[in-house]
């Protein structure tokens, strides 16, 4: 199954895409894919740098540390 999705990014975001893109000779359809996996990845390989980066290292520090 392949649902399409559509979320909203700056145009700044949107022209750096099409650049790269052009560039790489790589949809962005399938440079988003590959972003998606690398992020899957860190959130399950490297939890700690995900939880920090988002915030929420320190705020479940501090609830353990109550």
């Amino acid at each position: 199954m392949n649902d399409e999705c559509k979320i909203e990014i700056s145009n700044e975001y949107k022209t750096k895409l099409e650049k790269i893109s052009e560039v790489l000779n790589v949809s962005i359809s399938k440079m988003i894919e590959i972003a998606f996996n690398e992020f899957f990845e860190l959130v399950y390989c490297d939890t700690d740098i995900f939880l920090e980066k988002i915030g929420l290292l320190d705020n479940l520090r501090e609830v353990i540390n109550e």
